[in-house]
């Protein structure tokens, strides 16, 4: 039978044994190689995408912010040709697919300011920013402090979805 996205996380930290580490950067790739829960994660990131794209003037938002901002998201980024060209990114597949081949850029081929892959990536101040999503957060979707419990803040104050073993010291 399938397992859930959650049920996946914890059958990976069992059978793995991750301690109350992040999930290294080169563990986040989707083609085969890479521990089993990233193709569950995949599919959860896409459909968050999915939902963030219902909501409303959200493009719009996210356009202005890259407008006066986008300098400090990007490396090389111009307000007068990237805004658009990375916000579709988010929304026609070509930033999840850039995730799935562990290189974590958006538009063409623009890299983050000092957060580039992994979970100190979807920690970032870009994730929760400007795509309106704190992934380490459980209020509105599911977390990802059992894969990035490190970047999520376990290690300091133990919260709901931690590794138990983040609560041990």
């Amino acid at each position: 039978s399938e397992r859930s996205f959650l049920e996946e996380m914890n059958y990976v930290y069992d059978k793995v044994g991750y301690s109350c580490t992040d999930v290294p950067a080169e563990k986040w790739v989707f083609d085969g190689s890479g521990p089993e829960f990233t193709e569950a994660f995949f599919y959860y990131l896409n459909s968050s995408f999915e939902m963030m794209s219902k909501i409303g003037n959200i493009k719009t938002t996210q356009r202005r912010m890259l407008q006066t901002d986008g300098n400090k998201l990007f490396r090389d980024f111009d307000s007068a040709t990237d805004v658009a060209d990375v916000v579709n990114s988010i929304y026609d597949g070509r930033v999840l697919a850039s995730f799935a081949a562990n290189t974590w850029i958006a538009g063409s081929g623009l890299g983050m300011w000092g957060y580039e892959t992994g979970c100190a990536f979807l920690t970032s101040y870009a994730v929760r920013n400007f795509w309106f999503m704190d992934l380490c957060s459980d209020s509105h979707h599911l977390s990802i402090r059992l894969l990035c419990p490190i970047s999520c803040g376990c290690g300091t104050a133990p919260q709901r979805g931690c590794p138990l073993s983040c609560s041990r010291g």
